[in-house]
């Protein structure tokens, strides 16, 4: 759940893969989002975010698309 949908726990669910993980695939606009996963009705937060954001709803894991690609030189 997250920003993108409302956090709403009954909208883009994950479903399992065959292997043992559960998957969820999204295309975003660049922009930033915040997301955290529903566990038997709890929300926890995503232990591998690279940055969290700590709010009344709990800890948050940020996507941050970036608004311009990266451009590479030498």
């Amino acid at each position: 759940v997250g920003d993108f949908n409302n956090f709403n726990p009954f909208v883009d669910r994950m479903k399992p893969d065959g292997k043992g993980y559960f998957k969820l695939v999204k295309k975003f606009k660049r922009g930033v989002y915040r997301y955290a996963f529903v566990v038997e009705g709890k929300l926890i937060g995503d232990p591998y975010a690279r940055q969290v954001d700590w709010c009344e709803k709990g800890p948050l894991a940020v996507l941050n698309i970036p608004r311009k690609k990266f451009n590479w030189t030498d």
